[in-house]
């Protein structure tokens, strides 16, 4: 699945939820890139560890390439377990509680 170059505007709980990328991957991934999420009664968007990719679970997930404003909690919610989290690229503004990690 591809989620590129989208606007979702007021939605309840998130504007965007989708899988995240390999770590290192930012510059040259295309599966979500280029989107943006404002006035949301929630968050920006949740990008979680892929299930078809083991090593994001085990090892390291990513997510780049987002923007969100006017969000009334967070911007960004990545509360999901891996060893390492990457999130690149990203551009939050007006949000209630930032972002969370």
């Amino acid at each position: 699945m591809t989620i590129t170059n989208n606007i979702a505007a007021g939605v309840y709980f998130a504007g965007f939820v989708a899988p995240g990328h390999n770590c290192g991957e930012a510059e040259t991934q295309t599966n979500f890139r280029g989107n943006v999420a404002h006035s949301v009664e929630g968050s920006g968007g949740h990008i979680f560890p892929d299930p078809n990719i083991s090593a994001h679970k085990s090892t390291c997930y990513a997510g780049s390439h987002f923007s969100a404003y006017k969000c009334t909690i967070n911007s960004l919610a990545t509360a999901y377990s891996s060893k390492e989290v990457q999130m690149t690229d990203m551009t939050f503004v007006d949000v209630q509680k930032g972002m969370a990690i």
